[in-house]
Formats: C-alpha cells, sequence, structure tokens
C-alpha cells in the first residue's frame, strides 16, 4: 500500500518537490490543474531551499558568536581579577563595607563564578572608575590589553600578559672574525 507521508530528511523533499514540479509541468493543463501549479511548487522549493541555506548559514555563525562570547567572558574574568587585586590595595583585601560601591556580589572580592555575575559586575566597575578617575592606575607592571571587554572601562588598565619584562634580555655580541696569525718555527 503506498503511503502519502511526506519523507523525513530535507533532500528527499526536496528532490520529491522536484519530481512534483516536473509531474505539473507534464500534467497540469491535461488535468485541468488550477492550483499548485508548476509555478507555485517551484516558488515554494525556491523558498525553502533559500530558507534551508540561511539557516545552515546561521549555524556556521553560532560557532563563532560562541568563540567570541567565550573569548569576551575570558577577558572579563581577567579585567575582574586585575580590578579586584588594584582595588584590594586602596579598599583591603577582604570584602568589607568599602566594596560595596564597586558592585562585587556575594561578599566577595573574587571573580564571580556565573557569567550574569560577571556581566553585571563588569557594569558596576565601569561605573565604580568612571565615578573614582583618582583610581586611575598607570604602572609598567599594567596595560591595556589588546582586547578589553566593550562594557569595561578603560580608565582602568588590564595586567599585559605575558607581564614585561623589567629589563631587556642582554645582548647576544657575536665573536669577532680575525685572520689567524702564521706561527713560524725556528728552532
Amino acid at each position: 500500500m503506498a503511503s502519502n507521508a511526506l519523507p523525513d530528511p530535507l533532500d528527499d523533499l526536496f528532490t520529491l518537490a522536484e519530481d512534483m514540479a516536473d509531474g505539473c509541468h507534464n500534467h497540469q493543463a491535461a488535468i485541468g490543474l488550477k492550483q499548485n501549479t508548476e509555478t507555485d511548487v517551484r516558488t515554494d522549493l525556491a523558498n525553502a531551499v533559500t530558507a534551508q541555506e540561511q539557516y545552515q548559514a546561521a549555524l556556521s555563525a553560532k560557532t563563532d558568536l560562541s568563540t567570541a562570547v567565550t573569548v569576551a567572558d575570558s577577558n572579563g574574568k581577567a579585567f575582574i581579577s586585575a580590578a579586584s587585586s588594584v582595588l584590594a590595595q586602596i579598599l583591603g583585601g577582604t570584602w568589607s563595607q568599602a566594596w560595596v560601591a564597586t558592585g562585587f556580589p556575594d561578599l566577595s572580592t573574587g571573580v564571580p563564578s556565573t557569567q550574569s555575575k560577571r556581566q553585571a559586575l563588569l557594569l558596576s566597575l565601569q561605573n565604580y572608575f568612571t565615578a573614582n578617575p583618582a583610581y586611575e592606575i598607570n604602572t609598567p607592571s599594567l596595560s591595556s590589553p589588546p582586547r578589553r571587554p566593550a562594557c569595561c572601562s578603560r580608565r582602568f588598565p588590564m595586567p599585559a600578559w605575558p607581564p614585561p619584562r623589567a629589563t631587556p634580555p642582554p645582548a647576544i655580541k657575536k665573536p669577532c672574525a680575525t685572520t689567524p696569525r702564521k706561527i713560524s718555527a725556528t728552532a
């Protein structure tokens, strides 16, 4: 017994639609087909193929976007860690009421464990450092990173990675080329 069930894989469904359009082309005049003519079926098929291509492109872009989110979150963690270290010198190493204005959650000066708390803290830190420009740090051990979370204040530099050397490495000198001396043998 024949089944009217549509095929599951899209490739098979698109092939069936192509066969249906060919059948409409060959028989629509003879049977007086008024709806779902060859033109209608081919238009719907073209729209379905375009939609599938857009869906596949969106799936491909998801990987790139997921990577970008992971990188931004990692940079945010580094920024929060650096901010906590700098603020500890000003507000003390353990959480106290002085830390409330910074926005660090859960009575802690550590990097929050969830991404949503890190994002909220980054916004709070941006506002805090904007309101407290005197806490700007400008030392050789801290510099702006190449990738900074977009929401973070530019007044607060993140530590450079790897840390800069205190002194440059010594230059390596090449040995001088000398002409060998002739040794005379006198007895």
